[in-house]
């Protein structure tokens, strides 16, 4: 039970950090399990360094000291996931005054970094930007993994952005992020060329004036596409990510990624086409299981497989040819056709085949045949 229940929290603090918390229900249900308050919060990935201390027991141990570090200092809790042996992020829990616990925060992961040097664990962290509830810490997350990718043996930990002016002045920022996210998330390819164009116009009026604003931007673009990407395919190698080079100007960079979108959009609209598919076969196979079931309607339908009733008519309308009555119908008079060819007695084959009374089963089965079951039965005997 244990295990199950420590399966569920990961689940949830994945969903959680991806952002794929939908609705408020899963936002409720995700703070209760996880202990988690509507408060303000704050994303940090740490990553072990490549000298021989990225084993299970290592990050454990440096899981272990960073936790209790932050929990001594800042009186700070936090909630860990590890997404690779040496990858781990942590949820933490911020004061109301966010900006500046995140300055304080800065500071006291360099002292983390040193002391956990001194243990012979060598690791580099990524400050994410301040999250006001759970529904936006996945906005955190990207930026954690952005700030990750800028750190360095000599630079351990970096933050996104250094205080509120500054992210003001960026040109991609959270706002951009999102609606890139959403963007992908839908897979509409229309949008994408009015997306960059916007970009591109908010560069040319907030020019980056250092390579690392340069890099901010590289970097925030990527981690958003890359996290739509993980969420299409098992791996990112179906779709080709734009390596950052030096050489390359900003709008040159940036112009990179639009076609990169074009493909993802390109992976999504298909995808959805695909899971429409199942979905439609899905139906109609469920019909085909349980029209004995009398309760069996649009309704009924639409809330097993969390589709509007409108989608139920038109898909079974779409792969049968039959509206959805006409061919639930027809799957009980096939039924009821196989058990009038046997000695059944009449009368127990109406709720045998989903009708609820005798009388409606010989009604509409006159309508159908012209004729009354036990015509039928004595016209189609031998």
């Amino acid at each position: 039970l244990g295990a199950i229940q420590q399966s569920v929290r990961g689940h949830l603090t994945e969903r959680l950090l991806r952002g794929k918390l939908y609705t408020p229900e899963e936002v409720a249900q995700c703070a209760e399990s996880l202990g988690m308050p509507p408060d303000n919060y704050c994303v940090c990935v740490m990553r072990l360094g490549i000298d021989g201390n990225r084993d299970i027991g290592n990050t454990a141990r440096a899981n272990s000291m960073l936790q209790e570090f932050l929990r001594e200092r800042l009186d700070m809790d936090s909630w860990i996931y590890n997404d690779e042996t040496h990858i781990t992020y942590f949820i933490l829990q911020l004061r109301e005054e966010a900006e500046r616990d995140l300055i304080a925060l800065q500071l006291c992961l360099w002292e983390a970094v040193a002391q956990l040097a001194q243990e012979g664990i060598c690791a580099q962290i990524g400050l994410g930007t301040a999250a006001r509830g759970l529904k936006n810490i996945g906005q955190s997350t990207i930026y954690a993994q952005s700030a990750l990718r800028l750190t360095s043996k000599e630079a351990p930990v970096h933050m996104y952005t250094n205080s509120k002016g500054r992210s003001k002045t960026l040109a991609y920022d959270s706002g951009m992020s999102q609606r890139l996210n959403d963007m992908l998330m839908t897979g509409d390819s229309r949008y994408v060329n009015d997306y960059f164009d916007i970009l591109l116009d908010r560069i040319a009026r907030h020019p980056p004036s250092t390579e690392t604003e340069i890099c901010q931007i590289y970097y925030g673009i990527y981690s958003t596409v890359e996290n739509v990407a993980r969420s299409l395919c098992e791996n990112c190698g179906e779709i080709a990510m734009p390596e950052f080079s030096q050489d390359q100007g900003v709008r040159e960079m940036i112009l990179c990624f639009c076609k990169t979108c074009l493909d993802l959009c390109g992976l999504m609209a298909a995808q959805r086409i695909q899971a429409n598919d199942r979905t439609v076969n899905g139906i109609v196979e469920f019909i085909r299981q349980h029209f004995t079931n009398c309760n069996m309607c649009a309704q009924f339908i639409a809330d097993h497989f969390s589709v509007s009733e409108k989608y139920v008519f038109f898909s079974v309308k779409n792969l049968t040819g039959k509206s959805l009555s006409d061919y639930i119908q027809y799957l009980r008079f096939q039924r009821t056709e196989a058990l009038l060819s046997g000695d059944i007695d009449i009368n127990k084959i109406p709720g045998m085949v989903g009708f609820n009374s005798v009388n409606t089963f010989y009604k509409a089965f006159k309508r159908t045949y012209g004729i009354s079951p036990g015509k039928w039965r004595m016209a189609n005997a031998g």
